[in-house]
């Protein structure tokens, strides 16, 4: 039971911190847009990519340049 009650008091002051510190994010966000743009950031999972591409003669494209040419030819093909 101490190990219970020990847990959910840390939880709760872990909480407690966090929620202090998005107010503190959201109350400086018009001036310190970056800090709110940062946080923000780190908290999507996922991250958008394009995957790499093998061409007809079978070589693999993948640099993003060369990608964004590869994806332009196919589609005007």
């Amino acid at each position: 039971m101490e190990y219970v009650s020990a847990r959910n008091a840390a939880k709760s002051e872990i909480l407690k911190a966090v929620k202090d510190d998005e107010k503190e994010i959201a109350k400086c966000a018009k001036t310190n847009p970056k800090a709110f743009y940062g946080y923000a950031n780190s908290k999507v999972k996922s991250q958008t990519r394009f995957p790499d591409m093998k061409c007809d003669d079978g070589t693999e494209v993948t640099g993003n340049k060369d990608k964004a040419e590869k994806s332009v030819q196919q589609v005007f093909r």
